[in-house]
């Protein structure tokens, strides 16, 4: 499985992958206002994939600029949610799934208010059982209020008499009677045998038709245990938190490799004038608080101090580790492809616990790997990774109620932690001018042009300090 976390040009990305659908396109979320997102299914549904949305049936809906019949007119299908008790919203979700493949979840509502704030969305691909359980989702939820029409029960007991009633017109040759007891077998076509009897019955195929009676009656039709119909639910829920944490973790991965990448650049680029400005900076407000003796200039000095001296502890901490390799734009997007691959491939949290050692020290090798962008390294591990016990292995999730909540309140509090980390990663200063500094060359450029004027400003205080003390 695939999967990325995106945290800005949501709208873009989804009308990306909704441009790249081929087949169908299943979309819930509570509310739909943005018209970017309803064209983009309108144009999916006239191209000929089938599409079908369901939305809370509300005020802010109803009375939104969207044209609804837009989509209904070309065949696409709109269904209404109703709103629940005392205006409690019945519609939670907020995903989409494409071609059975895709799965696009997260916190972004489709509405016009949502392009502007702090959302996210996960983008899964390639994970089969975790399409098959988002469909399931979308199935139930038209279901729950009344959208798609239930089969009708199977009497097992029943079908089986049934069969034995077949049976015995087999055996005495009435092979006229036996299409009316057929056709009230048809409801029962989803169970494998009866689909396979009642197509011989069809094709007056009567010595193997003998032959599936007999097997069905000495076996019996397989008996499905009663199971907790939440758990599927759980089962669901926890497999997507479990694809959120590996995005989310994977992203975190990538940020923190983009910082020390900063870091190891800025030092290399300006690392001496940033020490020389805080040197300057510390000595003229000593300076200055000899001359004036006042408390506040007292603590600005100490406070000065106290900078410089993490900064050079920081460049000598720094000044012992190996340097990032360096890397073309190509060879950037293919080491992060490769990481995003390998990650699920090894994650621990995906290998039986026999060889949990394995996947555990594999892992930190490759994360280590991926923070040096070492892509050598990366292409090395990757054979390694491939071949493992974890390269066929999907996330544990376990089918026992209590089992499952337990798993779910540890999920929950691990995408809290990792939604923390990721909150004070975007609000670092650093991060703020990495990531909206296209070309840090050029960056640098012009900071060691303010650091340069700075430095002479505060010399000349400092100088002036000095000259003033001598006289």
């Amino acid at each position: 499985m695939e999967s990325q976390a995106f945290f800005t040009g949501i709208r873009e990305k989804i009308i990306e992958h909704l441009q790249a659908a081929t087949d169908s396109v299943l979309v819930a979320v509570a509310w739909l206002t943005d018209r970017e997102l309803f064209d983009a299914l309108v144009a999916c549904q006239r191209r000929g994939v089938a599409v079908s949305l369901a939305v809370l049936d509300d005020r802010l809906n109803r009375k939104s600029s969207i044209a609804w019949e837009r989509l209904t007119a070309l065949g696409g299908r709109l269904c209404w949610i109703p709103e629940g008790a005392k205006r409690a919203g019945s519609l939670h979700h907020k995903f989409c799934l494409i071609d059975n493949d895709t799965v696009i979840n997260g916190s972004f509502n489709w509405t016009n208010r949502a392009s502007s704030a702090d959302e996210n969305i996960i983008v899964m691909r390639g994970d089969t059982e975790l399409a098959a359980q988002f469909l399931g989702a979308f199935n139930t939820l038209l279901d729950k209020h009344g959208h798609n029409v239930e089969p009708p029960p199977i009497d097992r007991a029943r079908l089986m008499t049934r069969v034995a009633v077949i049976a015995r017109l087999l055996e005495l040759e009435d092979h006229e009677e036996i299409p009316a007891q057929a056709r009230k077998m048809e409801h029962a076509r989803v169970l494998p045998e009866i689909a396979e009897l009642l197509d011989l019955l069809s094709q007056s195929q009567w010595e193997d038709a003998q032959a599936k009676v007999a097997e069905i009656l000495d076996r019996g039709l397989a008996i499905v245990d009663y199971k907790d119909p939440r758990i599927e639910e759980w089962q669901w829920q926890a497999r997507m938190m479990q694809a959120q944490v590996a995005a989310l973790e994977a992203e975190l991965a990538d940020m923190h490799r983009r910082i020390h990448l900063f870091d190891h650049q800025q030092e290399q680029a300006i690392g001496e004038l940033i020490r020389d400005y805080l040197n300057v900076k510390r000595r003229a407000l000593h300076a200055l608080h000899k001359k004036t003796g006042q408390d506040d200039s007292r603590e600005a000095a100490e406070d000065a101090d106290a900078i410089y001296e993490r900064y050079e502890e920081a460049r000598a901490a720094q000044a012992k580790e190996p340097k990032p390799e360096q890397l073309d734009v190509q060879q950037q997007a293919d080491l992060k492809r490769l990481y995003r691959k390998l990650a699920q491939r090894c994650h621990p949290d995906r290998i039986q616990d026999v060889n949990k050692a394995w996947a555990t020290d594999i892992f930190k090798d490759l994360q280590a790997a991926y923070q040096m962008n070492d892509l050598t390294t990366m292409q090395q591990l990757s054979s390694l990774i491939e071949k493992g016990p974890g390269a066929d292995q999907d996330f544990h999730v376990p089918d026992q109620a209590d089992q499952l909540q337990v798993l779910i309140a540890g999920l929950q509090s691990t995408l809290q932690g990792l939604g923390e980390q990721l909150a004070a990663i975007t609000q670092s200063a650093t991060w703020q001018t990495l990531s909206t500094q296209s070309d840090w060359g050029a960056w640098f450029e012009r900071k060691a042009k303010q650091l340069h004027e700075e430095i002479q400003r505060y010399q000349a205080e400092l100088d002036k300090s000095e000259a003033e003390e001598m006289g």
